[in-house]
């Protein structure tokens, strides 16, 4: 899994290096800002049905709740007030059972107004190999209302993971680039973003409850390029500080990486850079601040990945020579 999803990326770094070299991606229509607006859930048999129909690989659609993820809200739909903690039960043959306990505050008020409660346990729900729901006691008068709630939490995908889905699509493209902050956001999809964000609005029409906002750039005016400006460019000092403060924690030795996640960092920064060409080339703006940081990053990743694979090369080399000498 973790392969296709390195190619995938090495995949969208070389489709961003032909968006951002083609000056012909940028004539005519700029793009759009796009947003929309939640609007409760959505069945996720009917968005994996529109989203085949429109050519999405089921795999990458919007996944439906795991069984712990969907007992969460369910419980909460049917016990609002309540207290509830989880519970890992140890099965046989090493097998993991999830189960929640629902406590209630009972007690009794003295005469000096002090309250006396405990929490007592008021019915316990588990998941017995993976899915299947049973409910202690079985005669509790909630148990058809959490069986319910169950069902409908498994089936229905709500707006929050719709929402990061349409997100991470929109990313999948290369430019897109949030323009407004805050809760929503607010994003600016170029032109070589359209046809995937198209399908995207056509999904989301057909299989949820959920509405679209857009709004079609066809000149960058002041207001157009400043807005897009300022995504840009939050975007690069977000990115460029996550990798930096990575970088320092390998370096002080707090959180030490391997070749492989300092590696993701170098093709992390190759797509921050090929992401400032389009936008330079766009906006006519010059982002040479950011560029001399990204090649402070990559020159300090390399350097790390370096000194990564010269310990694994010493320590290769002890080995070797240990076992040399256990056989004399």
């Amino acid at each position: 899994m973790a392969t296709r999803a390195k190619r995938k990326k090495k995949e969208d770094i070389r489709e961003l290096k032909i968006v951002a070299s083609g000056a012909e991606h940028l004539q005519g229509v700029f793009g759009r800002f796009v947003g929309w607006t939640l609007k409760g859930d959505a069945v996720h048999e009917e968005i994996v049905e529109a989203g085949l129909a429109l050519g999405f690989d089921e795999e990458d659609m919007v996944e439906a709740r795991s069984p712990q993820l969907a007992l969460q809200p369910a419980l909460t739909d049917v016990f609002p007030e309540r207290k509830w903690t989880h519970e890992v039960i140890k099965a046989k043959r090493g097998a993991t059972e999830f189960g929640v306990s629902i406590k209630s505050r009972h007690g009794t008020v003295d005469e000096d107004g002090v309250a006396d409660t405990d929490l007592a346990t008021e019915v316990r729900v588990f998941l017995r190999k993976g899915a299947v729901l049973e409910v202690v006691p079985p005669d509790h008068a909630e148990v058809g209302a959490i069986h319910k709630a169950f069902a409908h939490w498994r089936s229905h995908v709500d707006g929050t993971r719709y929402s990061n889905w349409m997100i991470r699509k929109l990313y999948e493209q290369g430019p897109v680039i949030k323009v407004l902050r805050g809760g929503g956001g607010v994003y600016y999809a170029p032109n070589v973003a359209l046809a995937e964000w198209d399908r995207i609005v056509a999904l989301t029409q057909t299989a949820t409850p959920h509405s679209i906002n857009q709004n079609q750039v066809t000149m960058l005016d002041e207001f157009a390029v400043a807005s897009v400006l300022e995504g840009i460019t939050s975007e690069l000092t977000e990115g460029l500080d996550k990798m930096n403060d990575q970088l320092e924690a390998h370096a002080d030795g707090t959180k030490v990486m391997g070749s492989a996640a300092l590696s993701t960092i170098k093709e992390n920064i190759e797509e921050l850079e090929l992401k400032m060409k389009f936008y330079e080339d766009l906006l006519g703006k010059s982002l040479d601040t950011y560029r001399e940081r990204t090649d402070e990053l990559e020159m300090t990743a390399s350097q790390a990945m370096m000194a990564v694979e010269a310990e694994k090369a010493k320590a290769r080399k002890e080995k070797k020579t240990a076992g040399r000498s256990k056989r004399k």
